[in-house]
């Protein structure tokens, strides 16, 4: 994660960044909740089933980088 993650909070008040990162943390959850969902309750080739589990391990990843940014941000601010 480099700095623009962090900056691109800049500006913003807390609850503002708060906000925006939880609106973009829910479609990752969202995802994964549904190719873990499709993995539990269908017949899946071993091939199919590696590909959801990357693809659920590509959003959690991502889920992470989004609430990563936000502490540092809130950590950056809060020592400044």
């Amino acid at each position: 994660m480099d700095t623009s993650d962090i900056n691109r909070w800049s500006g913003k008040s807390a609850e503002a960044v708060l906000a925006e990162s939880f609106r973009e943390i829910r479609n990752p959850i969202i995802l994964i909740a549904g190719y873990l969902n499709v993995l539990k309750s269908t017949d899946v080739s071993e091939e199919q089933a590696r590909h959801f589990l990357d693809l659920a391990l590509n959003y959690a990843l991502s889920a992470n980088d989004i609430v990563d940014s936000v502490y540092k941000y809130m950590n950056k601010e809060g020592g400044s």
